[in-house]
């Protein structure tokens, strides 16, 4: 019994010998492999092949971030130059605002009628009185395809002479029946019925400031005129009402180019100063005559913005008064001695009666299809 204790006792110790055995072992091949990994990196470290990375503290990605090119960048992306500091709005070129439309030079080639009596155009004659000054009137040339107006002094004769005022206007609409017509007129100052002169016009829904009316002249000799009177004005832009703060805006910018039903518009400096200037016996001619591009741009006004009330001109706004020309005094006197002409039917004294006047065969009336009131726009 003792024997076979004796015997198990020594197989555990051999059990466990060969425990230790295979342990140690294992050791060693854990230790030899050790040493071998870290010979090898160390080798590595010293001597690196070319093309791989060291070793770093920070991890590498396993992939690199995909690159997107400027044209496949969407239009709201931030790039990686543009993340750190972003770019002041007021850095930013500034679109330029649209231009305003440019205003293209009235340049008229038509051909205008002659003019012909209405029914309404009653007769009128005038004798000047004995040394009456020619020097005391002006010639005014209206020449309907530039949309000028070229004011000139006379003479003793009546002959134009300097050019001393141009002006910028609106004619008839058309060569038709809105036409302005071609022909020699005379201007006459105020008379009892207002014909002459009126510091306002009536068109029955529209209003002009300053209106200078044209008597068309059939003959002028002997210090005589005869001829007839006309519903063809020159006059401002038009106005809503009887005040210079109605201004009709669409109007006034439409000055340079054809625009009225026979009148001359302009603006309210010019309709001024030729109601305060042009005299009894200034002679108005109105022709089709050639284009003058250079001085109708240097003449036509900027157009007005939507709500502005005054024409820019117009002293009533503040603009200065246009004022008087300069004549000598003893051709001032002699004007301002010139009587008006007589605007009725009713000739003036020592006159030929105008019945006689208006039945010349070579003012036979003509039928007209517009209206027909005392003023014509």
């Amino acid at each position: 019994m003792d024997k076979d204790k004796k015997k198990k006792t020594n197989k555990s110790s051999h059990s466990v010998l060969r425990s230790l055995k295979v342990v140690a072992l294992f050791l060693l091949v854990f230790i030899g492999a050790s040493v071998f990994v870290k010979s090898d990196m160390l080798n590595a470290i010293s001597n690196p092949v070319k093309g791989e990375i060291l070793p770093t503290s920070t991890p590498i990605p396993e992939k690199e971030p995909e690159i997107i090119t400027e044209s496949e960048m969407p239009a709201d992306a931030v790039t990686p130059a543009q993340a750190p500091t972003e770019t002041p709005k007021s850095s930013a070129v500034p679109t330029p605002s649209a231009k305003p439309k440019e205003i293209t030079p009235y340049s008229g080639s038509g051909t205008s009628p002659k003019y012909k009596r209405e029914s309404h155009h009653y007769g009128v004659s005038y004798t000047f009185p004995d040394g009456f000054n020619l020097e005391s009137t002006l010639y005014i040339k209206v020449v309907i395809n530039a949309q000028l107006i070229y004011v000139y002094r006379r003479d003793a004769k009546g002959n134009p002479t300097s050019c001393i005022r141009t002006i910028i206007m609106s004619s008839g609409v058309d060569r038709g029946s809105n036409a302005t017509p071609l022909g020699k007129y005379m201007i006459f100052d105020n008379n009892a019925n207002g014909a002459g002169k009126g510091r306002w016009v009536d068109f029955k829904t529209t209003f002009g400031q300053y209106g200078t009316r044209l008597f068309y002249i059939t003959s002028l000799q002997n210090n005589k005129m005869t001829g007839y009177f006309t519903g063809y004005m020159m006059h401002s832009e038009l106005y809503r009402k009887t005040d210079p703060t109605s201004l009709i805006v669409d109007e006034y910018n439409t000055i340079g180019y054809p625009r009225s039903h026979g009148c001359m518009r302009m603006q309210v400096k010019d309709a001024l100063w030729i109601y305060q200037n042009a005299h009894t016996g200034s002679i108005v001619e109105i022709t089709d005559g050639s284009p003058n591009t250079a001085l109708w741009k240097k003449l036509r006004p900027a157009n007005l913005v939507s709500g502005t009330k005054y024409d820019p001109t117009d002293p009533a706004g503040g603009a200065a008064n246009p004022g008087y020309i300069s004549f000598p005094p003893s051709i001032v006197n002699k004007a301002t001695a010139t009587p008006a002409v007589t605007a009725t039917p009713v000739p003036a004294p020592v006159q030929t009666p105008t019945p006689n006047i208006t039945e010349e065969p070579v003012q036979t009336p003509q039928p007209t299809s517009e209206p027909t009131p005392e003023s014509t726009d």
